[in-house]
């Protein structure tokens, strides 16, 4: 049955939309999409222009970092940033189809005798079905046709999505039904996937975030959904294991009760018509079991943790951060009125006035977020968990009290101010803003959030509702208000400065934390309840003048499909491109600021240069952010990116904004000890991730001029705020500067902002010739190298073996063969490579492979993190893989074949999703000198004719053992209970080993050969 109600959607998607209620219960909402069945994949041949070089990608980066952690790399110098292998620049047109399942079950619903039996029973929907028993066949099959696929659950809710090349959606979808209908789980298959669900838990073992949840729910009143491990490992799962006689029947009877059609909500997004889209659902998951059991509901009256308690709780990272919680009622049927949003705005804001203002002028803190997060930990049935996170110096970790007397007094400021309608007719105006131009976001994301919001919003709404900021209701945000109580609120202070002898200590069963829990004095609470005053400084926000009105879009006699140059002279180079695919009223300016920053030194104060700029901009920054524009200004090598991006009206006063200090700074001494203060902690924690190790060190040790943390950390110590205010003169004393500007910009317009940064930069043009330029060691050809190290933080269990092979210099539309084979390669072995270690064999639960970039030159890298085995062990486990890779590809059909490289083709021509992400495939390449902007367009065309021996061949000179151009160089990153074996590794020398163990870096570079120059 098709649904009466019409999806409101924004008046740039232009996708049509339908929901369908099957007669199991089953809704399902599908998207049709034009674009991508008229998406093109058959490539015409086309001549292959010259070009230079490309950037400096590679993959360095957990998936799974949160956003805060991804700010701090930014304030990093940064060596190599996240390849986009598949796309290089260029016109892509193919899109792929989506699909997503929802199912209203999550970890609340676990049995206390088998805690992380949902997300166990998730693991084992992919481990076949009756009518596709085979373990790999979901996965093989989306590989084999350009497909990906994941899933996750959460507290309430656990989702099933994946992507895959349109022209195979419905096969996929039909082994996508099959977890719904009659998957197997299979008895030998159950104990393997208790060792997956435990390395998922082990990796997540010292993530601060993870552990500080996890306490919250160990501390939870003992009735309180929260109290509950809901990971899952082989400890809790073991147990269930020992218990009960049948383990598997457990998960099935999970299944029978909680996998029912009126509890799923499914989206599919395809190129089809939504007749045909609803004629493949109805036929493929009409057979799901009907349920008559309503979704559970986790209502909660009355205290979750006990009151007047101060957690102090000890950090893997070097931070501190204090964690002021409340509990607050669901508030999902306000989604139209948004309450906490209001408060999160004003309490988390950073302008004049606010919180964070006065704690930065009294040197106690350096950032403030408030609010409720996404994820349903945070907002679920039985609560909204309202949090305010400080990250505070060390000097505010001494005034701990102080500051949360001065939250309260700001609190106060809010009560007596009575809740303001034009703060929220601000936020109402960013939101119908944002909801009017939406950016397209990749399918798989769509879809898997459309299909929880089917759980959570109005049918109408599923889309519009994240949006909503329709109705002001002054009381319900004075309500929201009263619970911001010292009487009700948890104190977690998360800090490196923790004792763990201490006698009071106790830890959190499930991932070890040690933590103190101190009683609040009841006059502190009481004075924090009752402030007597309001500090002079705390007020409301100011009107946001950064707020656009004009929407129009530009209109040129523009008919560029690639960036052009529109001025070049000896100190500026500026690239355009009008818009003409997205039509949005936003546009990016990305600016490389060329400068003199010779040697470690340099490096450093750049870098402090960096965060005493962005601190001091911080009030522009931010009212900027909240009005839908973005900057940033980030220390590389030789130069300083700097960028502007979002609604374009108000672009250029932004621009100028920021321009009016990048010369003039002048940093006080007390903001140079706050900022020398993150710039230390940043160094103690870079290296802390052990795969974010792993390629830091491979970099370290390929890059001629590359810094550990330790070098940096001492160069850090011996200098001054007035060797910055020294500095900052001699870095722009000759410079560059090359831009792209790309959106709703005329090129009038474009050169104001470009000529505005020329004008404060730019006093002595810097030449090209007198550039600094970056050397790469090149690896000897049949040579192989390993380097070993043990993990930064001492009880970190989780090794890493990253086996790279270098390939060789990047010579622009030259080796654009290169390019294809290595990406093929990978689109082959991809699949097999993860199945086998970590499917089959368990090494680990971070396996993966894939092309790397490194300033120029070509590579391909295998991967594993595992908390069981040895660097050593998964290395040979990875050479095995190789040597076996022979047979596989031998064997693989010319039909299989096929498959992969039409996918990749698709791949490489898949159009961007928004003007962010051509921007960023542009700019890649004029960053790198390179300017092949329709790169993969070249590739696609190269690509159809390739053969699979060209593929064998290539795997058989640069990867396999033996191979006459086979160039490697293996990180072995060890965890802290291989400690012994590693010295034993490292005490065999080269003589004992298959590869040459490095045993000092400098003298190792220095020794090397080096490709040319880069750029």
């Amino acid at each position: 049955m098709v649904s009466e109600v019409a999806v409101v959607k924004s008046p740039s998607d232009k996708r049509d939309y339908e929901i369908v209620h099957l007669r199991n219960g089953l809704s399902a909402l599908l998207i049709h999409d034009s674009e991508i069945k008229h998406s093109v994949t058959n490539v015409e041949k086309a001549p292959l222009a010259a070009s230079s070089e490309e950037s400096d990608y590679d993959d360095d980066e957990d998936d799974e970092e949160d956003d805060e952690e991804e700010e701090e790399e930014e304030d990093m110098a940064r060596d190599e940033v996240p390849e986009d292998g598949k796309k290089r620049g260029g016109m892509a047109q193919a899109k792929k189809a989506a699909a997503a399942m929802c199912v209203s079950v999550g970890s609340f619903s676990d049995p206390k005798d088998a805690e992380g039996l949902a997300h166990f029973l998730e693991h084992m929907l992919f481990m076949g079905s009756s009518k596709f028993p085979d373990e790999n066949e979901y996965a093989g099959f989306l590989a084999e046709h350009g497909g990906s696929s994941n899933a996750f659950t959460e507290m309430e809710y656990t989702c099933y999505h994946f992507d895959v090349n349109h022209m195979y959606l419905k096969p996929a979808l039909e082994r996508f039904s099959q977890f719904f209908i009659s998957p197997l789980i299979k008895g030998d298959s159950v104990e393997r996937e208790v060792q997956a669900v435990d390395s998922e838990f082990v990796q997540a073992l010292q993530n601060d975030g993870c552990r500080l949840n996890q306490l919250k729910c160990h501390t939870a009143d003992l009735l309180h959904p929260y109290n509950r491990f809901s990971w899952g490992n082989a400890k809790s799962l073991g147990e269930a294991i020992t218990k009960c006689t049948d383990i598997r029947q457990k998960l099935i009877e999970f299944y029978k009760q909680h996998y029912l059609a009126n509890r799923m909500k499914l989206v599919v997004l395809g190129g089809e018509p939504l007749a045909t889209l609803k004629e493949w659902v109805t036929e493929l998951f009409e057979d799901i079991p009907e349920g008559s059991s309503k979704p559970q509901r986790f209502s909660w009256n009355g205290p979750v943790w006990p009151a007047g308690k101060i957690y102090h709780v000890e950090s893997v990272k070097d931070q501190h951060r204090l964690i002021l919680s409340w509990v607050m009622p669901c508030l999902h049927t306000e989604y139209l009125k948004k309450p906490h949003d209001y408060l999160s705005h004003i309490i988390g804001h950073e302008g004049k006035g606010s919180l964070l203002q006065f704690l930065k002028a009294n040197g106690w803190a350096t950032d403030l977020a408030a609010g409720v997060s996404e994820d349903d930990f945070e907002k679920s049935t039985a609560g909204y968990l309202f949090s305010v996170c400080i990250n505070l110096t060390v000097s505010g970790l001494g005034k701990i009290h102080e500051i949360v007397g001065n939250f309260f007094e700001f609190v106060k400021l809010l009560r007596d101010s009575k809740p303001q309608e034009w703060i929220f007719e601000e936020l109402h105006a960013v939101s119908a803003m944002d909801f009017r131009f939406v950016e397209e976001e990749p399918a798989d994301d769509y879809v898997s959030t459309l299909a929880k919001n089917m759980h959570l919003f109005p049918e109408h709404h599923v889309i519009y509702g994240d949006y909503a900021h329709d109705q002001w209701d002054p009381k319900l945000a004075e309500e929201l208000l009263n619970y911001l109580s010292p009487m009700t609120m948890r104190v977690d202070i998360v800090t490196k400065s923790f004792n763990k002898d201490a006698p009071d200590v106790v830890f959190e069963p499930w991932f070890g934390t040690p933590y103190v829990v101190n009683e609040a004095p009841k006059d502190l609470l009481n004075g924090w309840l009752n402030p007597l005053a309001v500090n002079d400084a705390l007020h409301l926000p100011a009107v946001n003048e950064f707020i656009s009105r004009d929407f129009s879009i530009k209109s040129a006699d523009d008919s560029n499909v690639l960036p052009v140059v529109i001025a070049e002279d000896s100190s500026v180079k500026v690239w355009h491109k009008l818009d003409r695919t997205f039509q949005t009223p936003r546009a990016n300016v990305f600016m490389k600021l060329s400068c003199r920053m010779d040697g470690l030194r340099s490096e450093v104060l750049t870098s402090l240069y960096t965060l005493l700029l962005k601190d001091a901009l911080n009030e522009t920054i931010y009212m900027a952010t909240v009005a839908g524009l973005s900057s940033s200004v980030v220390a590389n090598i030789h130069n300083i990116e700097f960028k502007v991006h979002g609604y374009n009206e108000k672009l250029g006063v932004l621009a100028q904004q920021i321009c009016q200090l990048l010369k003039a700074l002048v940093p006080a001494n007390d903001r140079f000890e706050v900022a020398k203060e993150q710039y230390e902690r940043l160094c103690r924690n870079a290296r802390v991730k052990p795969m974010t190790h792993s390629a830091a060190l491979r970099v370290q040790i390929l890059r001629m001029g590359s810094w550990s943390e330790e070098e940096r950390l001492a160069c850090l110590s011996t200098l001054s705020a007035e060797d910055v205010r020294n500095f900052i003169p001699q870095l722009f004393r000759e410079a560059h500067v090359e831009a792209l500007c790309h959106g709703n910009l005329t090129k009038e317009e474009a050169l104001d902002i470009v000529n505005v940064v020329k004008s404060t930069v730019v006093t002595v043009p810097m030449l090209e010739e007198t550039m600094p330029k970056i050397r790469i060691v090149k690896i000897p050809s049949q040579t192989d190298f390993a380097y070993n190290v043990p993990v930064v933080n001492p009880l970190e269990e989780n090794s890493v073996a990253e086996l790279y092979f270098q390939m060789g210099l990047d010579l622009g539309a030259e080796s654009v063969r290169e390019h294809i084979l290595g990406d093929l390669f990978e689109q082959m072995v991809y699949e097999p490579f993860f199945n086998q270690l970590r499917t089959i064999e368990q090494l680990g639960y971070r396996v993966d492979c894939g092309t790397r970039y490194t300033y120029g030159v070509l590579g391909f890298c295998f991967r594993i993190m595992s908390s069981k085995y040895s660097p050593t062990h998964i290395h040979k486990r990875i050479e095995d893989f190789i040597d076996k890779l022979q047979k596989t590809l031998d064997d693989m059909s010319e039909e299989a074949f096929d498959n992969y490289k039409n996918c990749l083709i698709a791949e490489k021509m898949e159009k961007d999703k928004c003007l962010s992400e051509e921007t960023d495939r542009h700019w890649g390449h004029v960053l790198d000198q390179r300017y092949l902007f329709d790169a993969h367009e070249k590739e696609a065309v190269a690509l159809k004719d390739i053969k699979k021996e060209d593929v064998v061949e290539w795997y058989k000179q640069h990867i396999r053992a033996g191979g006459s151009m086979r160039r490697s160089l293996c990180i072995h990153v060890w965890g802290c209970q291989f400690k012994d074996e590693m010295q034993k590794n490292k005490n065999k020398r080269n003589k004992r080993t298959p590869y040459r163990l490095i045993e000092d870096i400098d003298e190792f570079k220095n020794k090397a050969e080096l490709y040319p120059p880069f750029p």
